[in-house]
This record gives C-alpha cells, structure tokens and sequence, in this order.
C-alpha cells in the first residue's frame, strides 16, 4: 500500500521551479525513465492510477521504457493545459497528450477570404487567339480602284466612302459594296481593291473582351513559419516523488 503523503508532499504532485536544478524529492519533468521498484515507486503509483496503466510511458513519440521501468511527464518546451473537455485533431482531451507547435506556416484553407486585383494578364501578343463581343461596329474605308474594264472605275480614281467588311487581299474577288453615289459588285478578274486612308473601328472604346488563357496576377510573400507562442517564461517543472 502506498504510503499517506501531507498534500505538500504528494507523489505525483507538478510544480514550477524558478531554480534551474530541482529540488529535493523531486524530479525534472524531462520524459525520463526510472525504475518502479524502491524509491521512485509511489511515483510511479500515482501516475499509473493505481498501476493500471501510465500515460506518460509514450507521450510525445517517446518510446516505451524498458521492463520494470516508468516515464516521468515530458514538458520539454510545453505548456500545460487541463484534460476533459472537446479534443481536436491539435490536441486530444486525456492526460499525457501533446500537440500544438512554436511556428506554423499558413495553408491556403488557413487564408482569410479575399479578393486579388485583376494585376497585369496578357493574352501574350495581339496575334494570341481571343474572341470579341458586343460592341458590334464598321470599318470606314476609301477603295482605290486599278485595273480592270473601264467599267469597273479602272481608271484608278479614288471611289466614294463606304461601310464595308473588307479584306485588303482580296483580287479578282466579288466585292459588294453600298455608299455615296456608289452600288453595285466589282466582279472583273484584273481588279484590285486596296485601302487608301485611315481604317477605323470608331475609337478604342469599342466593346469587347479578350479570353486569357494563361496568367497570374503575381504573388508575395516567402512561406515562412510564423511565431505561435504567447508570451512566456522559462521555468523548471518538476515533480514530487
């Protein structure tokens, strides 16, 4: 039978230390392993509730001690906190269970929900593949006609502005074409029609969109760890045997 202690001197009772050696009848509670047998026996009573089981055999990764022997608590670098309640995937609710950390680096689940300005896209050239919308409108263009039957303006004189899809290449084409003074489709083989002036899709405020395929807006930050301790002080803990 163990024997009967003042509250004082209770086996198992934790204490802080301001020294940093402990002090008599104690031991430090670094994780060590004593023997059950002989003095450290009522230690090892206490902890083990009676000899059932000790949980501080293996707290913190420790592996279990040798035959005969016991685990004192390990709080290395720990503060301590009272068992019961809900535990977490950080920290479960029984006594010899550890978990949290001094630094933490922050996952993207972590993240405070916000916004990222548009930044700097690129479809990459003007020639990227893009599509436009709305912001249908036409192309004002002078046509110049040389060669081609008298009939068709072959006299290269300058023709009247009109509003038309117009390919720059096209030779020998069909052109329909509507303006001032002029209808009709140009149809003979020699002509060529070419752009004279400016060609102008009515100011840069026409409406439409470009599709990125690729693009960020950029990034900051380095990914380190942040510090995740409140403040503290560096005591001895120790405990009664």
């Amino acid at each position: 039978m163990p024997k009967i202690y003042s509250s004082a001197d209770l086996p198992g009772k934790m204490s802080d230390y301001g020294g940093g050696v402990v002090q008599p009848g104690h031991l430090k509670c670094d994780g060590t392993a004593y023997t059950k047998v002989g003095v450290y026996w009522d230690l090892w009573w206490a902890l083990s509730d009676g000899g059932v089981s000790n949980p501080w055999d293996t707290a913190d990764g420790q592996g279990a001690p040798g035959a005969g022997q016991f685990r004192v608590p390990i709080c290395t670098r720990k503060v301590t906190v009272g068992s019961g309640g809900a535990g977490t995937g950080t920290l479960a609710n029984t006594v010899g269970s550890a978990g949290g950390a001094e630094t933490h680096v922050l996952t993207t689940a972590e993240l405070a929900s916000h916004d990222h300005g548009p930044g700097n896209l690129s479809t990459g050239s003007e020639s990227a593949d893009h599509t436009h919308v709305a912001g249908a409108h036409t192309h004002n263009i002078l046509i110049r006609t040389v060669g081609g039957s008298s009939n068709n303006g072959g006299d290269g004189t300058v023709r009247n502005q009109f509003n038309e899809n117009f390919d720059s290449t096209t030779t020998g084409a069909s052109l329909v074409h509507s303006g001032v003074g002029q209808t009709g489709t140009f149809t003979d083989a020699g002509d060529v029609y070419t752009p004279d002036g400016n060609i102008s899709t009515g100011g840069i405020s026409a409406s439409h969109s470009h599709i990125v395929n690729a693009g960020f807006t950029g990034s900051a930050g380095a990914d380190t760890a942040h510090n995740n301790i409140q403040p503290t002080v560096v005591v001895t803990k120790q405990i009664r045997y």
